[in-house]
């Protein structure tokens, strides 16, 4: 162990809740911490990092940043050892894809774009309706279907971080992201493209051709269990979502200790609790 890890108690001040949180880690329970934005959040990561290496060297720990840049200033700080794998949650889902994918190839950021167009035209060809109804809408042809297609990618992003699928499931989604200002004959087309863009989406995925969005979303829908650990620790909680949250559940379902840090009054954890 290096000094910090020995002796982290000593070399700071630690703030009395501080001091709490490292002693509640000895409880080997799942812990949402608060940490608000200036109270330092990172020094505090360093320091549960240090208490669990200091409890057992071979603690085997999982850190998950907000972000790649988050993520790559604590792999360079000298107070995160290298016992501790430091990531950011995609990187995690893409990690997990790599093992299941032997083909796995580069991220494409316009898979959905291009499979959006191609449902569409698939469609369109198979449906005379659809032209009909979203194109000739008192709106110039282009410009009508450019707004179709981004409230069609728009949607396909927010089922795969919410796994809907179900007409319900994606009305649901809608409502709580104020996604709601399009007609009922639109919507109905936006969902049969969405499950098209899915299945096929799904089969491109097999063949190595995934983008952002398949990292958290496939490895959840292919039930593909991650690796073991005995902590996952994850930075800026109060904004996960549902995708993250499934990628979590999986790890403590494998036996890691879950410990979020993220500040409350930001968005809602509530859907975190059911980890503790």
């Amino acid at each position: 162990m290096n000094n910090w890890v020995e002796n982290y108690r000593e070399i700071l001040p630690w703030s009395d809740y501080q001091t709490q949180v490292f002693d509640n880690l000895k409880t080997g329970k799942n812990l949402l911490i608060e940490s608000k934005a200036g109270s330092g959040k990172t020094t505090l990561l360093e320091g549960i990092v240090a208490s669990l290496l200091n409890q057992n060297p071979n603690h085997n720990i999982l850190l998950l940043a907000f972000n790649k840049h988050i993520a790559t200033e604590l792999k360079t700080r000298e107070r995160i050892p290298r016992e501790c794998e430091v990531r950011t949650s995609h990187s995690m889902g893409y990690k997990l894809l790599r093992k299941h994918l032997p083909l796995l190839r580069e991220t494409d950021s316009l898979k959905i774009p291009k499979l959006a167009n191609e449902a569409i035209e698939k469609i369109s060809f198979a449906e005379s309706d659809l032209p009909k109804i979203i194109f000739n809408a008192g709106f110039e042809a282009k410009q009508r279907r450019s707004e179709f297609l981004r409230n069609l990618r728009k949607l396909v992003d927010m089922a795969r971080n919410n796994f809907a699928q179900t007409d319900n499931e994606l009305d649901a989604i809608r409502e709580k992201y104020g996604f709601n200002s399009i007609s009922k004959l639109e919507r109905y087309w936006l969902y049969r493209c969405l499950r098209w863009i899915l299945k096929k989406d799904e089969q491109l995925a097999k063949r190595g051709e995934i983008d952002y969005g398949d990292m958290l979303y496939l490895p959840h829908i292919w039930q593909i269990k991650p690796p073991k650990y005995h902590f996952v620790l994850v930075d800026e909680v109060q904004d996960v979502n549902t995708a993250q949250i499934r990628l979590y559940k999986s790890l403590v379902d494998r036996g890691a200790t879950f410990i979020g840090v993220g500040d409350r009054y930001l968005t809602t954890t509530t859907n975190l609790y059911y980890l503790i």
